[in-house]
């Protein structure tokens, strides 16, 4: 169930603002913030919930087999009644396995028609038994990226999410903090806001090239270390 990742390079270079922790309600004791970036993540998303529910009835919860090793096999399944433009999208999830060490983690993603993805919003983590059915809220809350629609997750463990996050916002912080020398002079790349560098005049033009060929190969380099060294669900809606 390791999917090639087709990680998106469409990023819009808005600001890297956190987004706000918002939610209130949680199933299991939070995570401590330990070795993980504590604004990329909530740990009080989900709750109990064996009853399927209104917007649940045409779940299928057949389990997905899966040969990773650290995510077992696990299923989940959308709320009908999500609005596509709206800012909460509802899950439900059942594990096949227990996690009261690292947990399980669940990213709301965009994907476009060619595969490409890039995260909505912050990850809703949680542990779990064996045999839990949980119902979750994903959070669309990713400045720039709030008119697109939830379409697929992102699932993997706790101590996975700062690599799959410095992979996704490798492009925009690159071109937030890196400089690049063009004809012997040195120039900020934090200037740039678009990919499209034929927006710029001469020679902003040139030290835009140089700067989103810096930040692609720095997404690039991220992207593999994450996806060569953890295990992770792309799963579809």
């Amino acid at each position: 169930m390791k999917s090639i990742l087709l990680l998106s390079a469409l990023f819009i270079l808005t600001s890297c603002d956190q987004p706000q922790l918002n939610r209130s309600r949680g199933y299991l004791d939070p995570f401590t913030a330990q070795g993980v970036d504590a604004s990329r993540v909530d740990t009080n998303g989900f709750d109990e919930s064996e009853d399927l529910g209104e917007g649940y009835s045409n779940c299928n919860f057949g389990i997905q087999r899966s040969t990773l090793k650290r995510i077992r096999d696990i299923s989940v399944c959308a709320n009908s009644n999500n609005s596509p433009n709206g800012q909460n999208f509802e899950i439900k999830t059942r594990f096949s396995d227990q996690d009261y060490i690292h947990g399980t983690c669940f990213v709301p993603n965009y994907k476009e028609a060619n595969g490409n993805s890039t995260y909505v919003g912050i990850a809703q983590c949680t542990y779990h038994a064996s045999g839990d059915t949980l119902t979750g809220t994903l959070v669309k809350n990713r400045p720039g990226y709030t008119d697109k629609p939830i379409n697929s997750l992102m699932i993997m463990k706790k101590d996975s999410l700062d690599a799959y996050f410095d992979c996704m916002d490798a492009v925009a912080e690159f071109i937030q903090t890196q400089s690049v020398v063009s004809n012997g002079q040195k120039f900020s790349c934090s200037f740039v806001k678009t990919s499209n560098c034929s927006a710029y005049p001469s020679p902003q033009y040139q030290v835009c090239n140089l700067c989103m060929s810096g930040a692609v190969s720095e997404m690039n380099n991220k992207c593999s270390a994450f996806q060569n060294n953890h295990e992770y669900i792309n799963w579809n809606l």
